[in-house]
């Protein structure tokens, strides 16, 4: 395991950069190529080396591509044939002469078309780990580029995933819970450059931290739909969402050297409902065996303004008293007042404590950055050191501060501390043409640091309690790949993973006017003598492909996939462990320490089947997730309810079956014997079932044994506890008997010819539990709500795009969309109205719920040189009132955001 401490001074780097330098040397009858298509490097391409007749040339069968697209080709004959074949490209066939030519040298580039006669070409990587084509692949992805990023200029990654269809519920501005058929939090598994952001202290209700990673530095996003437990194990119940930030420049040289590569970006962008601006830089270099990428981002966000043009919901036209900001909470000679306009006039759609704080002009402020190091030692090798940085002031809890209790403001003061994430890992790619045990191997070692602090104040209380957690996560994983046979028809996918969390939670009072510290009476969010969380897993998929003839009347390894097979099994071990120091806890508790420990099995199998412009799926998956911290071990007081610990959890486990169909159409004038324009429809359904589902259920406190006129007896616990004046319900997390999601989505996209496009999809979704017994009463399965289910939802849009002649001195783009984005009304029938739930009813309509709506958007891309491009975009233009379902935050109203982007 690789541990490292990130500190580098000016002569220790020059001393690494001299020894890597050191070994840049290349043969003198060899050149090095790059291999791309679409714009990217392909990475497994195979080249093989024959001659007039087919056969391959004595002594150089061929060879693979590597991590950046490069390939050495040995000298040959002039009249010898270089093959260059790679999954959903047409065959690329180029005399040796000819590639060996001074003419071809300025480029080193070999540029592969896309097969055109095959239903989607896009390559991705989240379901396997490995480069594969995404048609055949038995599960549905969603591919976001980073051209779409950046056409729609994105505040945070949240917001990339909002303006890609993913429901995103928000708490405040500072955040953003994306929500995956209907699992959100810590059902959904998050992974940034192969590492899992999940750890031990991811709760159950919504999570923000999705917007510690940077979105100007990402290169994609995919999203994985459905369990993925095989690959990725633990939390991933509705699906994986995988982050791949840019990675280290390394230029191809050969006989003839390019020299270094070199390439910076830069943006400033604007934006006007929360008056925010956000500077970006990253930069990159390298040569032939070091490169560097290094990104910089400043965001400052001021308050969000919301809509004014009220939504319309059972037969009102005005905005819900509740979405409205009529008084917040001030200081006035160490004294707290409630401002509410008796002294002013407030503008009830700045939402204040959306960035500010309520006593304060401090506007919310993030800070990211990125460190990479690529080291190409010799072909085929390829290591990555990884440094990422996140870090902002305090985050306002704006849902909670917006809470009202007896006609005012319930809290002076409810903030996050500065939302940090650090993470180092090392990443050693490895390729094998002949390996005996993998041809492909991943290995990523990764050490992260999580801080989580919160601190509350309720109105005219002179204590404010502060509860700080820590987290170390330290992990490794492992992944190979193995062809089993020459055409790559079968092959198998194997690796494990290891991780630990330690997790270390601490809590005081402190008196706002004389800062002294109180400890022992404000109980620790976690257990507060140590907490931890181990899992050790083993897994294997074997894939099988029934090939297609190529347009040469061949299969070979990258001939098109007409029929697969995939599957898998995985083995977990876990634990899960909180220790308590009871004389210090303020909580009575009959245990000092709580585990969960234990081992399951899962397994998945998909097919699909792939024929000309068809593409079917089908596939059987399980899922599952291992209790973690706080699930086990939370302490935590919130409308009302008290959440204590419960050591008698169990894993929640899924059963996920879904089929999908997508057809594409096409039509209009040939070119190459293609018709150039074409329409696809495709239509998904899923059914998940949850067993063991964690809910939250009516409890009481621990009962105590205690002895009365020396009799022994037992004192049932409390139904309530009072904590610093504050009577609470008494909750705990427990395992359902079953929950059950039903959903479907219908998607379509035309590309009319290369300048007009539209797209549209339509998802719902309706999510049931049952719990046997509550309340010690039968209850009836249909009148219990599943948490985190987002009413029907969907979009339209129209785009016009054109571009020049890429060949010429002059190069133009320019690209206009109008998207329309709707949400059904989430009736509060629907709504979960279990104890202590997260689906937020305060902040829905009283006897309603969530009304629909629907925003217009305007969004402009004009790349006016090669060097510089203009973004102009326009959010919400009919300037509309309106909350996401869940959210305690109302959505900006009319958003102007221009950007300015130059590349170097």
């Amino acid at each position: 395991m690789l541990f490292f401490t990130f500190r580098y001074t000016p002569t220790l780097f020059a001393t690494i950069f001299t020894l890597l330098l050191a070994f840049n040397t290349s043969a003198q009858d060899e050149i090095v190529v790059t291999v791309v298509g679409n714009g990217e490097p392909l990475i497994g391409a195979t080249v093989q080396f024959v001659d007039t007749k087919g056969n391959p040339v004595s002594d150089n069968i061929g060879s693979i591509t590597e991590y950046d697209g490069s390939v050495t080709i040995p000298k040959l004959r002039k009249e010898d044939i270089v093959v260059f074949d790679y999954t959903g490209y047409e065959t690329l066939k180029i005399n040796y002469g000819q590639l060996s030519n001074t003419n071809f040298y300025p480029g080193y580039v070999v540029t592969m078309k896309v097969a055109e006669n095959i239903l989607s070409e896009i390559i991705v990587v989240a379901p396997s780990k490995f480069e594969e084509k995404e048609a055949s692949v038995p599960t549905i992805i969603q591919r976001i580029t980073r051209e779409e990023m950046e056409e729609k200029a994105s505040q945070t990654s949240a917001e990339v995933l909002e303006d890609a269809g993913i429901f995103v519920q928000r708490s405040q501005a500072g955040g953003g819970s994306p929500i995956i058929r209907g699992f959100e939090a810590n059902k959904v598994l998050i992974v940034v450059d192969g590492v899992r952001m999940n750890n031990a202290i991811y709760r159950s209700g919504h999570l923000q931290n999705v917007i510690t990673v940077d979105n100007s530095m990402l290169e994609q996003m995919e999203v994985l739909y459905g369990p993925s437990a095989v690959v990725y194990g633990s939390d991933a119940l509705g699906g994986v969402l995988y982050m791949q930030t840019k990675d280290p420049l390394l230029s191809p040289v050969g006989k003839k050297e390019l020299g270094d590569t070199t390439n910076a970006n830069a943006y400033l962008r604007y934006a006007s409902s929360n008056n925010s601006i956000t500077t970006h830089l990253d930069f990159g270099s390298g040569n032939r065996k070091f490169g560097s990428m290094t990104s910089l981002s400043f965001s400052r966000f001021g308050d969000i303004v919301s809509g004014k043009r009220a939504p319309k919901w059972d037969g009102n036209d005005s905005i819900p008293e509740n979405w409205l900001r009529n008084q917040y909470v001030g200081i006035s000679n160490n004294d707290d007042i409630v401002i509410d306009g008796t002294f002013g006039e407030i503008n009830p759609y700045l939402q204040r404590g959306t960035s500010y704080g309520q006593n304060t002009r401090i506007g919310y402020w993030q800070l990211d950055f990125m460190q990479k190091f690529g080291i190409r030692p010799k072909p085929g090798k390829f290591h990555i050191l990884n440094f990422q940085f996140s870090t902002s002031n305090n985050i306002q809890r704006y849902d909670q501060l917006s809470k009202l209790k007896n006609g005012k403001p319930k809290f002076a003061e409810w903030y996050y501390g500065p939302q940090k994430r650090i993470l180092f890992s090392h990443t050693a790619r490895i390729l094998k043409e002949k390996g005996k045990m993998f041809n492909r191997a991943l290995f990523i070692t990764a050490y992260q640091n999580i801080g989580e602090d919160r601190y509350q104040r309720k109105l005219n209380n002179l204590l404010l309690e502060r509860n700080f957690v820590d987290v170390n996560v330290f992990s490794f994983n492992a992944d190979f790949m193995k062809n089993l046979n020459k055409n790559e028809s079968q092959t198998i996918f194997y690796g494990t993973e290891m991780t630990y969390n330690n997790v270390v939670s601490e809590a005081d009072f402190t008196n706002v006017l004389t800062k002294e510290v109180i400890l022992g009476r404000n109980p620790t969010r976690y257990g507060n003598d140590g907490n931890s969380m181990t899992t050790a897993a083993f897994y294997a998929n074997y894939r099988a492909d029934i090939k297609s003839k190529d347009q040469d009347g061949e299969t070979g390894p990258n001939s098109p996939t007409l029929f697969r097979l995939l599957a898998g099994l995985r083995y977990t071990y876990a634990s899960t462990v909180a220790n308590y120091k009871i004389t210090e806890y303020a909580l009575e508790l009959p245990f000092e320490q709580a585990k969960v420990t234990g081992s399951n099995m899962t397994g998945a199998i998909g097919l699909s089947f792939t024929p000309k412009d068809w593409a079917f799926k089908a596939s059987f998956s399980t899922g599952y997730r291992v209790p973690n911290v706080d699930d086990l071990a939370k302490f935590r007081e919130k409308d009302g309810f008290v959440t204590i610990p419960n050591p008698d959890l169990k894993p929640e486990y899924g059963l996920n079956y879904e089929f999908n169909a997508a057809k594409t159409f096409r039509f209009g004038q040939e070119e190459n014997g293609v018709k150039s324009s074409n329409i696809t429809a495709s239509a998904n359904i899923f059914y998940t079932k949850l067993l063991n589902a964690i809910v939250r259920k009516r409890h009481h406190l621990p009962d105590r044994d205690t002895t009365i006129n020396d009799v022994q007896v037992v004192i049932p616990g409390d139904s309530t506890f009072t904590f610093e004046g504050t009577t609470a319900d008494v909750v705990i997390n427990t395992n359902a008997a079953e929950a059950k999601i039903f959903g479907y989505s219908l998607n379509l996209k035309m590309n009319l010819n290369d300048k007009f496009f539209f797209s549209a999809g339509f998802n719902d979704i309706k999510g049931t539990y049952t719990s046997g017994i509550i309340d010690d009463e039968e209850v009836n399965s249909d009148t219990l709500r599943l948490s985190h289910i987002p009413p029907s939802y969907g979009h339209l849009s129209f785009a016009y795009q054109f571009r020049s002649n890429q060949s010429g001195k002059k190069w133009k783009r320019f690209k206009t969309e109008i998207l329309y984005r709707f949400n059904g009304v989430k009736p509060l029938s629907e709504y979960d109205q279990s104890s202590g739930n997260s689906d937020n009813l305060d902040d829905a309509i009283e006897e309603f719920g969530t009304p629909r709506w629907a925003t217009w958007n305007w969004y402009n891309t004009w790349q006016f040189s090669r060097k510089f491009s203009l973004n102009f975009n326009i959010e919400n233009i009919t300037d509309l009132h309106y909350r996401v379902f869940s959210s305690g935050i109302s959505a900006p109203g009319r958003n102007f955001i221009i950007t300015l982007k130059g590349t170097f």
